[in-house]
């Protein structure tokens, strides 16, 4: 496993085409955006170890905000 320390606002990228930012934290939750062609698909695994798929068609399309929340 890798892992890596990023900041409020930084990027990193999976590959070629993924892009992940962490957009805010709040104690213990992180929340990121991840920027990915559409033909990939996105896994989260949800309790009891079982994954949840999300098709592109099913994800909410989420507004751009400058405002970010940092901790607080």
């Amino acid at each position: 496993m890798l892992v890596i320390t990023r900041q409020l606002m930084q990027t990193f990228r999976v590959g070629d085409d993924i892009t992940v930012t962490i957009l805010s934290v709040r104690g213990n939750r992180v929340r990121i955006g991840i920027n990915a062609p559409k033909k990939v698909k996105i896994y989260r695994v949800c309790g009891n170890n079982k994954v949840c798929l999300y098709k592109p068609e099913q994800l909410p399309q989420l507004p751009v905000n400058n405002k970010y929340e940092n901790g607080k």
